[in-house]
């Protein structure tokens, strides 16, 4: 599966467990009826979405981040699913569940999705990442918490301790520079961070789904699985730097790669995978 950048990877561990799981209780309960492949994919975007709010509740992302992130992992993972499991019993193909144009949910699949439980948990876990992310702090600059100001004397520290924490004038002290968090190279040079939100970014966010449908066709027309590596090398690149960089809309890509990967997408899948098998065939002695 497709995590964003900076996921921490006991967070993949955990979701990758749920995954492992959740399809062992598939494959047992399989028949005909595609909701035990709903269930499947719910159930592991509630994993994804579980972490992905203790991530905002840590302030590591914010709330467009874990919003973004889960909507963009659900999507995705529906991709991956349906390819991997999207059949019955009988090895019966279920119908389409993403847009081959473009590889976004199909709506129906998307009000399905968005009536569930597993869904109405998840904005129940968002409103607590907002209200903890919009929490003001309970200590005010230049002021005694109300909780130490009310407490009876049996209830505080002794005078020495309070002394450490408050200084002699009695409000709190403030941090030094030299205890404060450092700013990242990304906060100070604004470099482009690996996540973006939908709402910060909406043409990474187009060009991610264009590049899913485009490989998602590959496969349902020649019956050959695609990948991003084969994008970037039918375009002359040998590593993945500036595929990255162009699909993330990054301000280093340039427009020889808008060029150069627009064209390919528009391509019919036959000529690309002829393109990429023609480079990928050892040249001959003239």
């Amino acid at each position: 599966m497709d995590y964003p950048a900076d996921f921490p990877a006991p967070s993949r561990a955990r979701v990758e467990a749920e995954r492992l799981k959740a399809k062992r209780v598939m494959d047992q309960e399989r028949g005909e009826s595609p909701r035990v492949l709903y269930a499947y994919i719910l159930r592991v975007f509630m994993a994804f979405s579980k972490e992905a709010c203790e991530l905002g509740k840590q302030r590591v992302w914010n709330i467009g981040d874990v919003s973004g992130a889960s909507k963009e992992f659900l999507r995705r993972f529906t991709i991956d699913a349906f390819y991997e499991e999207g059949h019955d019993r009988y090895e019966r193909k279920f119908p389409d569940m993403t847009s081959n144009w473009d590889g976004s949910l199909l709506q129906e699949v998307r009000r399905s999705f968005e009536k569930s439980e597993e869904w109405r948990r998840h904005e129940v876990a968002l409103l607590e990442v907002a209200e903890v992310l919009g929490a003001k702090p309970t200590v005010a600059v230049g002021s005694v918490p109300m909780e130490t100001a009310v407490a009876s004397p049996g209830e505080l520290a002794d005078s020495s301790e309070l002394t450490r924490v408050c200084g002699d004038s009695g409000s709190p002290a403030l941090p030094s520079s030299s205890s404060l968090p450092e700013k990242s190279e990304a906060d100070m040079t604004g470099t482009e961070l690996p996540l973006q939100s939908d709402a910060v970014e909406p043409i990474a966010s187009v060009r991610r789904a264009q590049v899913d449908a485009f490989l998602l066709n590959c496969l349902q027309r020649n019956g050959i699985k695609a990948f991003r590596k084969q994008i970037w090398e039918v375009a002359g690149h040998k590593y993945a730097r500036q595929f990255e960089r162009w699909q993330s809309n990054s301000p280093k890509a340039t427009g020889a790669d808008e060029g150069n990967f627009a064209r390919i997408l528009k391509d019919p899948p036959e000529k690309f995978l002829k393109d990429w098998q023609s480079i990928k065939q050892p040249k001959k002695n003239s």
